[in-house]
């Protein structure tokens, strides 16, 4: 990329694949939206996107001001960060789910009784605050409650903590509980393959897990992978369980994620319902907003039932500030407003 086009308040100077984003103060910028203090130009010259991956050097760099904003603070930062002189972690809302996704097409979450008792195995306060340190809310649902046609049925339907009926489910789909810790079946034991990138949340996210439904017969075996190796092994087809997050706008996300076109990737879940695929098209189509209404509550009930995903946490949004950054405002989609009101003081 050598050149964008644009109008909005930073003009583009340079890009460097996986390491930055470089851009200046477009001079003539003077028709930023109401919701700006400052309608432009921007009060900062220069903006410098830095890509750094390794969570340990982000935060480092963080510290000794060599970056004034830092996005997605671990959580296991979190606290020690805010003790630091000159350091503030401003906390916002953001439409986000983190969930449990399973390969439908194999085995042993091809069985919907197995991908049920697994949503009802998982204490999801417990995840909230054992690996996101109370940053964030249970999740039952795919989307978020704040969503653009959220469906409020869905909080009243969907699996909570329940390891009894978890356990009554996999005794429905053949798993025998026996002299073991892990439930067995033909021979074979109940194990559920689990693939994760290998950031600290999501790492004790998948270390809870392990312990709620080894609770309930399941076995979990974890296997860990650097984040770009996480998404190119998932477009294999062959994970059966794994943990990732999704942000998103609107309702929209679940064609992405659930339309049966969208496999290998970014329907993992190998997930592919005629019902399904109907009601998502005719909700990016039909002009008519009651229809579009009674499509998504159909569509949510049926992934309730269906249990392709286990929501676990709607996380809330981190961002690290030093204290010579002002006119922070976070959107809930995680962008910062254009950047209109930001300034640095010397």
């Amino acid at each position: 990329v050598s050149a964008v086009d644009g109008t909005g308040p930073f003009s583009f100077v340079e890009w460097t694949r996986n390491q930055s984003l470089k851009m200046t103060r477009n001079p003539n910028y003077t028709w930023g939206s109401p919701i700006f203090e400052n309608q432009g130009p921007a009060h900062v010259e220069n903006i410098e996107i830095r890509i750094v991956p390794e969570d340990t050097t982000r935060i480092a760099e963080f510290l000794a001001g060599n970056i004034h904003l830092v996005q997605d603070v671990p959580t296991v930062d979190g606290e020690r960060l805010r003790q630091e002189p000159g350091v503030e972690i401003v906390e916002y809302a953001q439409l986000q789910t983190t969930y449990l996704g399973m390969n439908t097409s194999k085995p042993p979450v091809d069985d919907v009784r197995v991908r049920q008792a697994i949503s009802y195995g998982l204490n999801r306060e417990e995840i909230v605050q054992g690996a996101n340190f109370g940053l964030g809310t249970p999740a039952v649902t795919m989307l978020h409650p704040d969503t653009p046609f959220f469906w409020p049925g869905a909080l009243e339907i969907a699996p909570s903590y329940d390891p009894d009926r978890a356990r009554a489910l996999l005794d429905e789909a053949g798993w025998v509980a026996g002299d073991g810790d892990v439930r067995t079946k033909d021979g074979q034991e109940l194990v559920l393959s689990l693939w994760v990138i290998n950031d600290s949340t999501t790492v004790l996210q998948a270390q809870i897990i392990e312990q709620q439904l080894a609770d309930i017969g399941i076995r979990v075996e974890t296997t860990q992978y650097e984040q770009t190796a996480w998404f190119e092994a998932a477009r294999s087809g062959e994970q059966v369980g794994y943990i990732i997050g999704v942000f998103f706008e609107n309702a929209d996300i679940l064609y992405f994620y659930f339309y049966s076109e969208q496999q290998p990737a970014p329907n993992r879940f190998f997930y592919a319902v005629p019902e399904m695929d109907a009601w998502l098209l005719d909700s990016r189509s039909n002009p008519d907003q009651a229809t579009v209404q009674t499509d998504y509550e159909n569509i949510q009930r049926r992934l309730i039932e269906d249990a392709p995903a286990a929501p676990l946490i709607h996380t809330l949004g981190t961002l690290g500030r030093r204290e010579e950054v002002q006119g922070v405002k976070v959107h809930p989609s995680r962008w910062l407003y254009r950047g209109l009101d930001l300034s640095l003081s010397e």
